[in-house]
């Protein structure tokens, strides 16, 4: 059973020790700005939601939860070719290498992936050379990172954000414009799966 006043709690204390405010928090993981603060009020906590604040502080959502964690048991998982964080092409499903990475960094059933960053329109927190962590599915929530198809035809990580009518994938280097999807063209995205983790060389 969930404890969200210990959730909030591990959340906060995170947030501290980065020295990061609970508002930017908040802001640039697509939630609402007292989202963390009500937290010890709900009886439960969106898991999905949990993902992201784990993905954004780089720790495993067991230990937001407070689960069990095993540390020492590793996967091994396929490293498919090049995704792009900028303009390029979608990595198709050719499996270019293998890394181990711990069991306990997945979750759910779905399959996950291995797949390198490039580009450098999701820095600082994505850089090129970067292992990205994708968990199979065909939606995410909004404010949620994972990488989405435009066209079929090319894969970008972005913060992808929903409204009423449309679709917007975010860039965080300022450089970058988000692009919005409206009407008809929102059926131009396809997610191909959530970010789950950005795994650098010191990580594993």
């Amino acid at each position: 059973m969930q404890n969200p006043q210990m959730i909030a709690s591990r959340i906060k204390q995170l947030a501290k020790d980065n020295n990061i405010s609970i508002g930017r928090l908040c802001k640039e993981c697509g939630l609402g700005v007292n989202y963390i603060n009500q937290m010890s009020n709900k009886t439960s906590v969106s898991r999905e939601k949990i993902e992201i604040i784990a993905n954004y502080f780089s720790v495993s959502v067991e230990y937001l939860l407070g689960e069990p964690q095993n540390n020492n048991q590793m996967i091994e998982l396929p490293i498919l070719g090049e995704v792009s964080a900028g303009y390029g092409k979608y990595a198709d499903n050719e499996i270019i290498g293998t890394q181990y990475v711990p069991l306990n960094w997945l979750s759910g059933n779905e399959p996950h992936v291995l797949l390198r960053v490039k580009g450098d329109s999701m820095i600082p927190k994505f850089e090129e050379g970067d292992l990205a962590l994708v968990r199979y599915q065909q939606s995410v929530d909004s404010g949620s990172y994972a990488v989405a198809l435009i066209d079929d035809d090319n894969g970008v990580i972005k913060r992808v954000m929903y409204g009423a009518n449309w679709i917007e994938l975010q860039s965080l280097n300022p450089m970058y414009s988000p692009r919005r999807f409206e009407g008809k063209d929102v059926t131009r995205v396809r997610i191909f799966g959530l970010v789950r983790k950005i795994i650098k060389d010191t990580d594993v």
